[in-house]
């Protein structure tokens, strides 16, 4: 007998809409000010070409407020009129308001940053009910933005097509992210009465790694920034972005060094990139070594010996001349590391050292010089998308082996003594011929030497293939 299934309770699809549109006139207003400001933000602006355009026009960068309400997001404010926009914008950090209340702007200029992946920013929410009515997407896109401004909602299916009652909201930037999954108040996230459960999509996308026993794929890079980039443009034109205050607004972006993130700016005056602020080097403790040598200090050298003691790169400091200077690691070294370091090997390629531990105030003092001069040196180099330019691809059209003509270079002279040779096998040649051939064949063999030597030059710094590695072992006291 064939049990009989009762029918699950009906939703009231009526009851769901209300759920997702009930919204107090403090939450609108917070809505419509996080998608304006994102519509402002480095992340955003920059990267608009109509908005940019739009804050371009003008050197006060005022855009009239009307214009916003021809945007897909903020068609549903319009029939709320300019006033209340203005009035919702007067509250906002980020954005302010000409004295007609007709324009808007952004109160600083705009910063040029790295922008995070998408998984870093977007959160995985189940609990939703799986009846699904046609506006539901635009609802659930207005549920989420009353906590930031939100990129997009993606409404997870199952086979059939059907709403499995669980989304992924990716927000602008990583911050709402962090604040939606661990309210400041310790609250859970809820649904007409039901809990949510809420957590980042990156954790997410582990567990479920882990329930089907399968390897975490590798973390999708953030895609191309949009063909029109404001920040290139401005450089090009050899200007930068005032923003709403007079007078210099330096161009800032990140520099990574000593395992930290520091904010540098460009020197107009000078036009080389600078620390912005000394005090915000942190200090890391044994990230600098100090030696002394008896020997040929050889930098090299140095840095093999202790790349394959310790399994990362280093940094040598070496004034002219001199026996002494500083090892760079790429973070502080640990006890065990450091006693590592001084009962390791100390004769490395034919010179002693002497490793010492630097006392605080060096250290501090040694490691903000090098954190200077590593901008000064590097900055420019390490910026290669920004200045517009392209990646340099090695080989020709056929996969990276080169073009044809260069393969026809290289087998020219192998194919003349392959045709001299068969021309001696068919007929005996006379005198003057063979000696044609003997001199083709002797030019042939000039162009390969001086092409080896071009590309290997001859005299003491031409190293051996065969040649080991530098000797690193522990010198003999007496």
């Amino acid at each position: 007998m064939t049990a009989v299934v009762a029918n699950p309770p009906a939703i009231s699809t009526e009851n769901i809409k209300n759920t997702l549109r009930s919204e107090s006139p403090e939450e609108k207003q917070r809505r419509a000010r996080f998608q304006m400001e994102f519509y402002f933000s480095d992340s955003n602006l920059p990267y608009d070409k109509y908005l940019w355009t739009e804050h371009d026009k003008t050197p006060d960068h005022w855009i009239p407020l009307d214009k916003f309400y021809k945007f897909n997001r903020m068609a549903e404010f319009q029939s709320l009129g300019l006033e209340w926009l203005a009035d919702t914008l007067r509250a906002s950090t980020l954005l302010e308001i000409d004295e007609e209340g007709k324009n808007v702007r952004r109160r600083t200029a705009v910063v040029e940053r790295p922008k995070p992946s998408v998984d870093e920013r977007s959160v995985y929410v189940k609990g939703f009910p799986t009846t699904e009515y046609r506006d539901m997407q635009m609802d659930l896109e207005r549920y989420f933005a009353r906590f930031g401004a939100v990129a997009c909602v993606r409404m997870r299916r199952d086979q059939d097509k059907k709403f499995k009652g669980s989304v992924f909201c990716e927000f602008s930037d990583v911050d709402t992210a962090e604040r939606f999954v661990k309210p400041a108040d310790g609250s859970k996230r809820e649904f007409d009465g039901t809990e949510l459960l809420v957590m980042k999509k990156q954790d997410y996308v582990a567990m479920k790694c882990e329930d089907k026993n399968v390897k975490l794929p590798k973390p999708i890079p953030p895609k191309p920034r949009p063909t029109f980039n404001a920040f290139r443009l401005m450089k090009r034109e050899g200007r930068q972005d005032l923003g709403a205050e007079p007078g210099h607004v330096p161009v800032v972006k990140q520099f990574n060094i000593l395992d930290q993130e520091l904010d540098i700016e460009l020197d107009p005056e000078d036009n080389v990139w600078k620390l912005a602020k000394d005090t915000d080097v942190r200090y890391v403790k044994r990230a600098m070594v100090g030696f002394v040598a008896e020997g040929n200090v050889k930098m090299g050298a140095i840095k093999a010996g202790l790349r394959e003691m310790f399994s990362m790169p280093s940094y040598v400091v070496n004034p002219p001349d001199t026996n002494t200077g500083y090892v760079v690691f790429q973070r502080g070294l640990d006890d065990a590391e450091w006693k590592k370091l001084q009962d390791g090997p100390d004769f490395i390629d034919g010179a002693t050292y002497k490793w010492r531990e630097l006392s605080e105030d060096e250290e501090r003092a040694q490691q903000l010089e090098y954190v200077k001069s590593s901008i000064a040196r590097r900055a420019d180099k390490e910026d290669v998308f920004i200045k517009g330019k392209k990646p340099v691809k090695r080989g020709g059209h056929d996969k990276g082996k080169g073009n044809n003509k260069r393969r026809d270079t290289r087998t020219s002279a192998p194919a003349a003594i392959k045709s001299q040779a068969k021309t001696e096998t068919s007929a005996p040649s006379t005198s003057a011929s063979g000696d044609a051939a003997s001199t083709s064949a002797m030019d042939t063999d000039a162009a390969n030497n001086k092409r080896k030597r071009d590309a290997e030059p001859d005299g003491p710094e031409t190293g051996s293939r065969d040649a080991g590695p530098a000797t690193i072992k522990k010198a003999r006291r007496e």
